[in-house]
């Protein structure tokens, strides 16, 4: 590489950021690190700043009340086209479309040393990487064009979480918060919490209501 690349990591977990920001300059040389966030919000932030804006931002997918997905796709629509590098400890058949759609250059699974050191080769040079032979990543400012030109119907169901969708299909069948928060381990302030956040993002009066929108997208799908 020519000059630094410098690069942006979000990660909601601190153990997680700290093991990923400390591997990353050792499988790309001329790769540091910029900044690295716990917090979504910030990581968005700077990404827009053009004092803080890196050439390159990693996002885990799996967040704090959003989704890899929503922050790539909150960028895109900003008109932001700085390459968006996505990461998970998840097979890549559960994210890589999702990802490609929402305007991502690529997906690599964390550990997997050999992969992220081609992802991030690839992604640095201006391509993309796909490790899903049939689904293919956009360039940043194509990435950008169709993310900002497509219609958002189905981006607020794209923003679940997994385990809002959980939250959500237990709610469908029943289940009060308090065996909802038993069964996953949580407490029931916790899904409370999350039952909020899920009624923001569907733009629903009620959970009954996000629950119905859920429902019927899922049977129009």
């Amino acid at each position: 590489m020519n000059r630094t690349l410098e690069t942006g990591v979000l990660d909601n977990d601190q153990l997680s950021l700290d093991r990923i920001t400390s591997v990353l300059p050792r499988l790309l040389p001329g790769l540091v690190i910029a900044w690295s966030t716990t917090s979504a919000d910030e990581a968005i932030r700077r990404c827009l700043d053009e004092q803080w804006r890196p050439r390159l931002f990693i996002t885990d997918v799996e967040l704090d009340g959003t989704t890899g997905m929503e922050v790539c796709r909150h960028i895109r629509h900003e008109g932001c086209a700085i390459p968006i590098l996505a990461m998970s400890s998840f097979s890549p058949k559960k994210y890589a479309k999702q990802l490609s759609e929402a305007g991502a250059q690529g997906f690599m699974v964390k550990g997997n040393m050999q992969q992220m050191a081609m992802a991030l080769s690839n992604v640095a040079a201006g391509d993309t990487f796909s490790p899903e032979p049939d689904i293919s990543f956009l360039r940043p400012e194509d990435a950008c064009r169709t993310v900002t030109d497509s219609s958002g119907e189905n981006d607020i169901f794209d923003s679940l979480s997994d385990l809002e969708i959980q939250i959500l299909q237990q709610t469908s069948e029943g289940f009060t918060n308090e065996e909802i928060a038993e069964s996953l381990n949580v407490t029931p302030a916790t899904i409370r919490s999350h039952t909020r956040t899920i009624r923001n993002k569907l733009g629903a009066k009620t959970l009954s209501h996000a629950v119905a929108l859920w429902l019927t997208h899922n049977i129009a799908g």
